[in-house]
């Protein structure tokens, strides 16, 4: 096998893993790997066939726009020791890896190319897809909320005890008087968040800690917890607003749903335009 070709199939072998299986090749069982390696191979003729096309002929990829990408991918690492690493561990040389992401731009570009002439979306299409997928376009209930954190150090014993009871201190002070929430967290909050007042934004369920999140989608605006229990510590947990469960106005979404339907026409075409290719 010629080296370029092997590097190639390495490429496409690293590509695989990460976008299907989150791991890279190297880190698969041998069966896996060995599954991994015939897509790539696959995918690999299906690419030289691309290439070999009529259409490929008007395509050309600037030197610029390859090094462009291939400074881009290396920014990634924080020294370019790790990124030869990485290279070396997928089997690669910089200049391997160069030919096959060229490869892989190349073959992107001509795909383009034939999907290029695809009818353009109508606003009536888009509407219609719009009103036989409502669910898509539903919003979850949101709340804005706020909080005061004090962390608790596992490495002694009494730390657990003593911010839960400073944490009650400071919501009996802030019971007595609601406006003092404010100050209390600028003052006594470990978290980055005092500084803008312990806001943590728009939260949607789910994203917040186990226990702040069951707190928070039972309270009202205004509504303040007790002290709750995180891995980070014990919190104090404000709901600033509720925003009920809505849909987005077909307005809001008619041109992400025109792009999804251009992208899936497009696809369509160059399936079509593939399975042409072998005969």
């Amino acid at each position: 096998m010629q080296p370029e070709v092997s590097e190639t199939l390495a490429y496409l072998e690293l590509k695989i893993a990460e976008s299907q299986l989150s791991s890279t090749p190297d880190q698969l069982s041998t069966e896996t790997r060995a599954q991994v390696s015939l897509l790539a191979r696959r995918q690999f003729q299906l690419e030289q066939k691309i290439l070999a096309s009529d259409e490929a002929q008007q395509v050309f990829l600037p030197d610029a726009t390859l090094e462009e990408a291939y400074q881009r991918i290396q920014s990634r690492y924080e020294t370019d020791t790790l990124f030869a690493e990485a290279l070396s561990n997928a089997a690669l040389t910089p200049s391997g890896f160069k030919a096959a992401l060229s490869q892989e731009m190349r073959v992107e570009a001509i795909l383009e190319r034939v999907s290029s002439h695809v009818e353009p979306i109508t606003e009536d299409a888009a509407e219609i897809y719009y009103y036989t997928h409502l669910e898509r376009f539903q919003l979850p209930e949101r709340r804005q909320a706020s909080h005061l954190l004090i962390t608790v150090d596992d490495d002694q014993p009494d730390s657990d005890p003593r911010v839960y009871r400073k944490l009650c201190a400071l919501l009996d002070k802030i019971k007595q008087k609601p406006t003092r929430f404010d100050k209390l967290v600028l003052r006594y909050s470990e978290c980055p968040t005092a500084m803008n007042e312990g806001n943590l934004g728009l939260i949607t369920p789910g994203l917040l800690y186990e226990a702040l999140d069951k707190a928070l989608f039972k309270m009202q605006p205004g509504e303040i917890s007790p002290p709750l229990r995180s891995p980070m510590g014990y919190h104090l947990l404000r709901c600033d607003a509720l925003h009920p469960a809505t849909r987005q106005p077909f307005a809001e979404v008619s041109a992400r749903i025109i792009e999804l339907l251009t992208e899936r026409q497009k696809g369509r075409l160059q399936k079509d335009w593939i399975r042409q290719l072998g005969h």
